[in-house]
């Protein structure tokens, strides 16, 4: 069975830049979203093309980096092999409301943290967004807009669970294509970063997790075509 057949989606509203197609072409001929790392000439081409994309770094400047995202990749297989899922869930009561929690296993946080945040961070982000930013909090967030009488806050309804698997892909896809030109190349490694960037909701699909460290960013910027709508 392929990975599409598991996901279903169910939401047939067009995505911005929808690329529907080529998700599909990924998403067919897999199982597992780790799947593509077990091809040895897939994977060695996703570790070009994060490298390239990937800014210099201490950690680049320390050591092979090459082997050190090699290693990492080792480390999510095991997950697979251990049938572990790449995320741990479980609910908590935040604020009154009950919160469907998903936080990336260890290897996983370290890959999205270290190498698919540096990918984000090339995309647009409006500056009036602050909500997951560096050195942005409520507080620092509010302050820009002092002196205010009243200070509205409120929460949007399943923003994440509705920011399903297409528009995560979309987003991937149209900035890595940009940098590289390459369609192929692209699809791979659009439709594994989506895969891992996205949790699965029964009765809904994959959609963005509430408790990844690059949710906020990837909601931000995958959304950022909207401002001028």
């Amino acid at each position: 069975m392929g990975l599409a057949l598991e996901i279903d989606l169910k939401d047939s509203r067009p995505a911005i830049n929808s690329y529907k197609a080529k998700l599909s072409e990924y998403l067919s001929s897999l199982s597992h979203p780790l799947e593509i790392l077990e091809i040895s000439n897939k994977r060695r081409e996703l570790t070009d093309i994060l490298l390239e994309l990937k800014e210099t770094s201490q950690l680049s400047l320390l050591c092979d980096e090459s082997e050190t995202l090699d290693n990492l990749f080792d480390k999510l297989l095991q997950l697979r092999k251990e049938k572990r899922p790449l995320y741990k869930r479980f609910k908590r009561e935040v604020n009154g409301k009950t919160r469907d929690l998903a936080v990336p296993q260890k290897p996983l946080d370290l890959f999205l943290r270290n190498y698919a945040e540096h990918i984000i961070n090339q995309a647009e982000c409006h500056p009036q967004v602050h909500g997951g930013e560096i050195n942005w909090s409520p507080i620092e967030s509010i302050r820009t807009h002092l002196p205010i009488a009243i200070a509205l806050s409120f929460d949007l309804s399943q923003a994440f669970k509705n920011t399903h698997l297409q528009y995560v892909f979309d987003f991937y896809y149209g900035l890595i294509y940009k940098k590289t030109r390459n369609i192929k190349t692209s699809i791979d490694l659009a439709g594994f970063l989506a895969t891992v960037s996205t949790v699965y909701y029964k009765d809904w699909g994959y959609a963005l997790p509430q408790g990844s460290n690059i949710a906020a960013k990837l909601f931000n910027r995958l959304l950022y075509p909207i401002s001028f709508i």
